[in-house]
């Protein structure tokens, strides 16, 4: 026959299996969560004044240059990029 030990000890071991797979999901939910809240973000950002100016003002910075090795010499922070 089976003790209240051994019932006590799988009662145990399925609880905590059972937490370990919710866990599992909650991790994967909010995972899901953040990257739907960072898609939301930028794409409420995509059509502002201010996204715009930065491309624009970016673009006006390369078209300066005939290479990447020329734009890396004059801004030397976006060395790590090529």
């Amino acid at each position: 026959m089976i003790g209240v030990e051994t019932v006590s000890i799988v009662l145990a071991s399925a609880g905590v299996l059972v937490a370990l797979v919710y866990y599992a999901s909650q991790l994967r939910h909010q995972t899901k969560l953040r990257q739907t809240d960072l898609i939301m973000r930028l794409e409420s950002n995509w059509d502002s004044r201010e996204l715009e100016k930065g491309v624009n003002e970016l673009m006006s910075m390369v078209r300066k240059f005939k290479d990447w090795d020329e734009f890396k010499k004059e801004y030397p922070r976006w060395e790590k990029l090529g």
